[in-house]
């Protein structure tokens, strides 16, 4: 005899505590799985990572709702803009920087000079907003976010 079709559902599904089916899907709610060890070349110098049009869309995902951490203002790219911009990805992977209206420039150009400056991968540029993405290192021991898909 045949189970009824709520037994079988049950049952290839594990439970997900007393929360689940309540809708609790909020951006801040991501699963983050700690990647493995990477390997390390001579320096630790950490070079920008190249990004694949899955992984860049993912991260154009997951900044949508980003607030801008930095602007950057009419004295353009400084040593003090870099400085702020490296202390938002140490302690953020994904960082959401707003370019103001009197930046001298172009906007484009200034981005891929950004995240040159920074080493992290440009991941979108719209509007004045640039959207910069630069992975953890390893020795790291907060989670990561997960790319390999």
């Amino acid at each position: 005899m045949s189970k009824p079709s709520s037994d079988r559902r049950s049952a290839s599904r594990p439970s997900a505590g007393p929360s689940a089916g309540r809708g609790n899907h909020r951006p801040g709610n991501r699963t983050v799985e700690t990647p493995p060890p990477r390997p390390r070349g001579r320096s630790e110098v950490q070079a920008a990572p190249e990004l694949t049009n899955r992984q860049r869309s993912i991260l154009r995902g997951l900044g949508h709702h980003l607030n801008p951490i930095v602007q950057v203002g009419k004295e353009g790219i400084s040593e003090g803009l870099l400085a702020a911009i490296a202390t938002a990805m140490e302690q953020h992977e994904l960082v959401k920087l707003r370019l103001l209206e009197s930046v001298p420039g172009d906007r484009f150009e200034l981005a891929a000079e950004l995240a040159k400056g920074c080493r992290a991968a440009l991941v979108q540029v719209i509007g004045r907003n640039v959207l910069l993405y630069r992975p953890r290192p390893a020795t790291d021991p907060r989670p990561s976010l997960e790319m390999e898909l």
